[in-house]
């Protein structure tokens, strides 16, 4: 299942409907999952998801993730418009409108390689991170820099006067740096 996130700023604490129509001007009825004619659809808007705070002062993000094989699985490409309403019966329409093409269940538009990018970010983004059991290497990977960083500030650390300790979530030491202080200078060694 390929799914895609819709999301509109609006107004906070209210309720905002996408509402999907194909080339045809027939609108998705959520209901069944189908293209129907305005007047025959029984619910022709999906309330979004109010992501609080994310628009600005007195505004919202909603957002809708719509499974995009219910819209077109096939290789055929077929064009979409989307708009986002302030009722469940798409009457006030509030966004502009945003027109996309799905073929196979993606979005077409994008080269595979951006396709693959797209999809090594959403993993990434998405994946938990495994701790670490030791300094990174000087070449780290984004991961081991974020767990790297996430392990100092979030885990117990402890500095006496010439070394400073790094530990995981069980308490166990996974690095320690050596510390120097000069009449002028306090200097933090290498990790180890």
């Amino acid at each position: 299942m390929t799914t895609e996130r819709f999301s509109f700023t609006g107004t906070a604490g209210t309720n905002h409907y996408l509402a999907i129509f194909n080339a045809a001007g027939q609108v998705f009825d959520w209901l069944d999952s189908t293209f129907k004619a305005l007047s025959s659809a029984t619910t022709k808007a999906t309330v979004g998801t109010e992501q609080a705070d994310l628009g600005g002062t007195s505004k919202s993000a909603y957002i809708k993730d719509v499974d995009l094989s219910l819209l077109n699985s096939t290789s055929t490409p077929a064009k979409f418009r989307c708009d986002w309403y302030t009722d469940a019966n798409a009457t006030t329409r509030v966004s502009e409108t945003e027109q996309f093409t799905v073929v196979s269940s993606t979005i077409a538009g994008l080269s595979s390689e951006e396709t693959t990018k797209l999809t090594a970010v959403h993993s990434a983004t998405t994946t938990a991170i495994s701790e670490l059991t030791g300094v990174p290497s000087a070449t780290p990977t984004m991961s081991q820099i974020l767990m790297w960083l996430l392990m100092i500030f979030r885990n117990k650390s402890r500095v006496t006067n010439n070394q400073m300790s790094i530990y995981n979530d069980a308490g166990t030491s996974i690095a320690t740096q050596s510390i120097e202080e000069t009449s002028t200078e306090f200097i933090r060694n290498k990790a180890s």
